[in-house]
């Protein structure tokens, strides 16, 4: 494909005398030409990265580079090193944007014949490109298919699976093995630019190995990442590892805020639901509570790690009827609730809290006076600030506080 590809551009470079570069989906540079004119920091940064710049493929995208069926225009953007604005021309598959190839606007203005065989190329492009899709689609499926048998509840599966994964040597069966989930809150889920986000994402987490064999598994909502990780493998890694996927996650789909990557423990390949479910409620209670960070491995959790194996409708049934008179009262992120959380973070320190907050301590011996009277919470009595400080936390992981408040 590539070989073909790289010819296709280059005729089209030499027909029209001008530069030529085509990406696939997620702007990774596939192929292009040698410049007849002017070059820009973006297009070098392509060039020696053979990928688009974070802040160029949020650009584009922005500017509806997904949804475009015709020939397209990206203004000049000095904040990403575009100094010359781009023509672009979709390759689409199937109602999908496959790919683009990009055009520098300095080198003339697009006449009807260069429109023209801009459509021609791109449909040259997408045959290619299909041809090439086909062959990952096929790579995918068979890993999906390792992966959805790896977390097979009946053992007896998941050790004919660590057979097949083992003779064709996709994993290596004597190695423990991670998983890395890939988690959004976004609100476009299922879009054509989040299931792309999410493949690229775990395809680029992959890439971050160090060489070690891994299989990847997407769907519209979550992406898995299991990588064989042999003794001496480093926390580093690791977080190497969850980092490369977020930020192509964020490069590709958007807000850093929508994406979460969770790290499961290392496991034995015929107990991987152990590593998956750790990877996955370490990616939702961090997308829940938005202030652990945007990669959190499921020993990080604490209390939350507990919580989140509960049931909600439990959780929601368990909150102490104090604290629910509290919020009733006041509201869930009300300023005596964030109080009273405070104050039970810090132990009962009134000075470590008056200091967090910001506030005389006299102010906060007002409040926490409030939160007694209201609520009917003894704060000098152990277990009433343990089942209260509890159920602030599973306000937060439920939903009913705000995230990171």
């Amino acid at each position: 494909m590539a070989e073909n590809l790289q010819k296709l551009v280059d005729g089209f470079a030499a027909r029209f005398n001008r530069s030529v570069a085509v990406d696939d989906a997620g702007m990774n540079l596939l192929a292009y030409s040698a410049h007849q004119g002017d070059v820009d920091e973006a297009r070098i940064t392509s060039i020696m990265q053979r990928t688009a710049s974070k802040g160029a493929i949020e650009y584009s995208i922005e500017r509806g580079a997904m949804e475009a069926t015709d020939i397209f225009r990206d203004p000049p953007n000095l904040d990403i090193g575009q100094t010359i604005a781009r023509i672009a021309m979709p390759i689409r598959y199937e109602n999908r944007a496959v790919g683009f190839i990009w055009l520098m606007e300095s080198d003339g203005p697009v006449t009807p014949e260069l429109h023209a065989a801009l459509r021609e190329m791109a449909t040259e492009a997408a045959f290619l490109l299909r041809r090439a899709n086909a062959l990952t689609a096929m790579r995918r499926d068979r890993e999906t298919d390792y992966c959805l048998g790896l977390m097979s509840n009946d053992l007896r599966v998941r050790r004919e699976v660590v057979r097949d994964v083992g003779e064709e040597r996709v994993l290596e069966p004597a190695d423990p093995v991670v998983a890395f989930y890939l988690y959004t809150t976004g609100v476009t889920v299922g879009s054509d630019a989040e299931r792309l986000a999410i493949a690229v994402s775990v395809d680029a987490g992959r890439a971050c190995t160090a060489g070690r064999k891994a299989i990847t598994m997407t769907t519209e909502r979550h992406g898995l990442l299991l990588v064989s990780w042999p003794a001496g493998s480093t926390d580093d890694l690791l977080r190497k590892i969850g980092g490369c996927i977020h930020e192509a996650a964020v490069g590709v789909g958007g807000t850093a805020a929508d994406w979460w990557v969770g790290v499961g423990r290392p496991t034995d390949l015929e107990h991987v639901p152990a590593t998956h479910s750790g990877a996955r409620r370490a990616a939702h209670v961090a997308g829940a509570l938005r202030s652990l960070g945007s990669v959190v491995t499921v020993d990080e959790l604490g209390i939350y790690g507990v919580l989140s194996e509960v049931p909600e409708d439990r959780l929601r049934s368990a909150l102490d009827p104090r604290y629910v008179q509290l919020a009733d009262h006041n509201g869930h992120d009300s300023v005596l609730i964030d109080t009273l959380e405070m104050y039970l973070d810090n132990a009962g320190s009134v000075q470590a809290t008056s200091k967090d907050l910001h506030i005389e301590r006299a102010s906060l011996y007002y409040r926490l006076r409030r939160i007694q009277e209201i609520a009917g919470i003894d704060l000098t009595d152990g277990r009433d600030r343990l089942s209260v400080h509890c159920s602030l936390k599973v306000a937060r992981l439920i939903g009913l506080r705000s995230a990171g408040n």
